[in-house]
């Protein structure tokens, strides 16, 4: 696939990534920078990707002086509801005129950021602090924004249920919320009767891997400050403890993997403690609301090589975890190779009464190729111009998410998604490309090129009837 940093296919004839050196990320740790807001006033509009491709004879940016990568700022591509949807086996989902809800606001920025991923959409975002709802609509009002976004914020605490006065919410969005409450079965009881009966539900928690860290490091501070310490005076003793760790130890590690936006808040956010919860635990959690998980969203895809020994998994065992549904193979990661959920987990859910449509394409494709040709590739506009991720081969193109991943193209894919025009179908782009196109490519090759772009995120596919 592309798109995915961190990954190589070696399949002959796939698309690729060329992740960044394994000795590239820095090798300490510093303050970060000041946050640069106006990166987020100079984003008007979408921008089409077609601009936003970086062609490797184009001039190398630095992403360390590029205000568009601060870790601050960086887009949360989980607010584009489309491309949600879509990582759920291709399930196409408009993101026009949608009702989105936005649990915890803070200063405004997420509930922008998903005005600017899911143009039209009306986004109601509700926070139990009057101080962060003000600062909310200050820095609203100070943000250029497209016309057709409505935003609105207003003091609630959604431990308390959501008035239906407020109508259902086709995209309810809760980013660090569950930790902080006493009673996270009511929380997510009340999201889900907020929701609309097709609508899908994005929820954080804290991750194993990111709880394993938080409680190594509280431990530590722990013994080395006075039994009177409270979190917030074990902070200068943290931060010090930090920087003076080897960069291969592995709280550094996990930071390496995990940049952070500021390390002192999350130092302090370690210290307090958090619950390790599981991806079962979470599972447990959603289905006593009525929600059915769908998947966990991971920065890259299932790695088998970097969990079993090289010629010992058997092809029946590779075939079974290949054959998963999105939801069971989050539950395989989560057991085997939790690293790759983050420093917390990224969940979408639905109800349970609620069958996404057309969720068997890749079975479908198998069946009748024909068919899968038939559906019609649409820009998401997830991607901008940035930096090479590495040195890249002759011919291939380089592009960063909005979220500062980075990945690569190669000349034929490229060439589809130059194409792409939002009402011409996959076959009729091929048809008409077929002069440049690599001759002999079978049907399996050809739509592996359409599902790469689409697990990129740069794409979705949608059915002719959508």
């Amino acid at each position: 696939m592309i798109g995915r940093a961190l990954w190589t296919s070696a399949a002959p004839r796939r698309l690729t990534v060329t992740s960044t050196p394994e000795k590239a990320p820095p090798t300490e740790f510093c303050h970060p920078p000041p946050r640069d807001l106006g990166f987020l006033e100079r984003l008007e509009k979408p921008r089409d990707i077609r601009a936003m491709i970086q062609i490797n004879s184009a001039p190398s940016e630095a992403p360390a002086t590029n205000p568009a990568f601060d870790q601050a700022d960086r887009a949360d591509e989980g607010l584009h509801h489309g491309r949600a949807w879509h990582r759920y086996h291709y399930c196409y989902r408009s993101s026009s005129a949608l009702h989105i809800l936005q649990i915890g606001c803070g200063d405004s920025r997420s509930s922008r950021w998903a005005a600017r991923l899911n143009p039209g959409a009306t986004i109601l975002g509700i926070d139990t602090s009057p101080e962060a709802v003000a600062q909310a609509r200050s820095r609203l009002a100070d943000t250029p924004l497209d016309p057709r976004a409505k935003i609105e914020f207003r003091v609630h605490n959604p431990i308390h249920p959501i008035p239906d006065a407020w109508g259902k919410f086709d995209f309810v969005v809760c980013r660090g919320q569950i930790a902080r409450v006493d009673d996270p079965d009511r929380l997510v009881a009340n999201l889900a009767h907020a929701l609309d009966p097709a609508g899908l539900l994005y929820l954080s928690l804290p991750s194993r891997a990111a709880s394993q860290v938080s409680h190594t490091l509280r431990q530590a501070v722990g013994v080395l400050s006075p039994p009177c310490d409270t979190p917030e005076s074990q902070l200068p003793l943290a931060l010090e403890l930090f920087y003076a760790l080897r960069t291969d130890h592995p709280i550094r590690v996990h930071f390496d993997r995990h940049p952070v936006g500021d390390l002192e808040q999350t130092l302090s956010r370690y210290l307090v403690g958090r619950h390790a919860w599981s991806l079962d635990d979470a599972s447990a959690l959603l289905a006593k609301a009525g929600l059915t998980f769908l998947y966990a969203a991971t920065p890259w895809p299932w790695r088998p090589s970097h969990v079993f020994t090289p010629g010992e998994p058997s092809s029946r065992l590779l075939a079974r975890a290949e054959n998963l549904s999105p939801g069971s193979l989050s539950l395989l990661v989560d057991a085997l190779d939790p690293t790759l959920l983050d420093d917390e987990s990224l969940l979408y859910a639905c109800h349970n009464t609620y069958r996404p449509p057309l969720a068997n394409w890749p079975d479908t494709r198998r069946q009748d190729p024909n068919l899968f040709l038939t559906l019609i590739p649409e820009l998401t506009e997830l991607a901008q111009t940035g930096c090479k991720p590495g040195p890249l081969h002759q011919g291939r193109i380089s592009y960063r998410m909005l979220s500062g991943a980075p990945g690569e193209l190669d000349r034929m894919a490229n060439l589809l998604l130059l194409a792409v025009d939002g009402s011409s179908s996959c076959v009729q782009i091929e048809n008409a490309l077929a002069s440049r196109m690599r001759a002999g490519d079978d049907a399996e090759i050809r739509q592996r090129r359409w599902i790469d772009l689409a697990d990129s995120g740069l794409i979705l596919l949608k059915p002719p009837t959508a």
